[in-house]
């Protein structure tokens, strides 16, 4: 893209990043982070890229020895995999049409690592609900199961999504304003492709 300009990545385990304003900005020279979660807060530009939409996912290993899963109240029933480092009892939101079921999760497992679970789910060890891009090509090849494909199901009621923030200034750089555009053409040329 530019040559002379550096790209890096940090992730970080207590979702400091820029969810708080000044954190990442105060750590290094920042102009631009990319955020998958919720909305990040504080004085900072914010611009949505992209939703993330999550699937209820489990392998067909495990759905094999355990009751079925036709209506969001038999989750209580399986073994879940939230994602969540959290101490608080998780929550999952299911919508669709006029219902709205909020159903909070016994959590055998916790961490905030989407891929850990993904294995975990893959592995026959339970079900988990994941962002689309971590579970869609399993689900196209089989290997893992959409439960409740009718419903919306989020985690609590915050949305999720690819998020754009850079600090607020009076002038923008050539180079972030390129950057931001770039990005931005690549998530949506990648939305019309799946």
């Amino acid at each position: 893209m530019y040559p002379r300009e550096e790209v890096g990545q940090a992730a970080d385990k207590h979702r400091r990043g820029c969810h708080r304003a000044g954190d990442i900005w105060n750590q290094a020279e920042v102009d631009v982070a990319l955020r998958l979660g919720p909305r990040p807060t504080g004085d900072l530009i914010v611009s949505k890229l992209k939703t993330i939409e999550r699937r209820l996912v489990a392998s067909k290993e495990y759905l094999s020895s355990v009751p079925p899963v036709d209506r969001p109240e038999d989750i209580g029933a399986h073994v879940c995999l939230p994602t969540t480092n959290s101490p608080q009892t998780p929550l999952w939101l299911f919508r669709r049409d006029l219902e709205n079921i909020e159903l909070t999760v016994p959590a055998k497992i916790r961490t905030s690592n989407t891929l850990a679970l993904r294995q975990l789910v893959r592995d026959g060890v339970g079900i988990s609900l994941l962002p689309e891009w971590s579970v869609d090509e399993d689900i196209k090849s089989g290997r893992l199961v959409q439960l409740l494909p009718g419903w919306k199901i989020s985690v609590g009621a915050q949305e999720s999504a690819v998020w754009v923030a850079y600090p607020s200034r009076a002038y923008l750089p050539l180079k972030t304003r390129k950057f931001i555009d770039f990005f931005k053409k690549q998530i949506l040329s990648e939305g019309s492709n799946s």
